[in-house]
């Protein structure tokens, strides 16, 4: 089970909140669409940056984030327990050619003790 889920969207910050608990590693799927967001006059850029992210994952796991369907389009890795704040924001690769989503995929769940894998991290975007 994994819910992903826009916690904040204002004018010029955007908030997303994805946890979950899984029992085989996850394939890539899309945790993030820009279409969801709301509609704001000020900022009307066609992407996004990432300001910021934290994270907490279960021990061995990893979460690999990426800005599309190909997983050569990374945004970054994510494992253990961390907190970044990007001095300066990233980009997607090519922000006229990015369709608007991110997509997440995990490895070494099998690693997991228990047998389940739990995670939770939060993204900290600006428009």
């Amino acid at each position: 089970m994994i819910q992903a889920k826009l916690i904040g969207d204002a004018a010029r910050n955007i908030v997303l909140n994805v946890r979950g608990v899984v029992d085989e590693d996850i394939e890539l799927t899309p945790i993030f669409d820009i279409s969801e967001l709301k509609a704001t006059q000020k900022y009307t850029r066609d992407y996004i940056k990432v300001a910021s992210a934290w994270w907490l994952i279960q021990e061995k796991m990893t979460l690999l984030l990426s800005w599309s369907e190909n997983p050569e389009d990374l945004l970054f890795p994510m494992e253990s327990r961390n907190a970044i704040s990007f001095n300066r924001f990233v980009d997607p690769p090519d922000p006229k050619s990015w369709k608007g989503k991110i997509f997440m995929r995990s490895v070494n769940q099998a690693s997991c003790l228990g047998g389940s894998g739990h995670f939770a991290f939060c993204l900290d975007f600006d428009r």
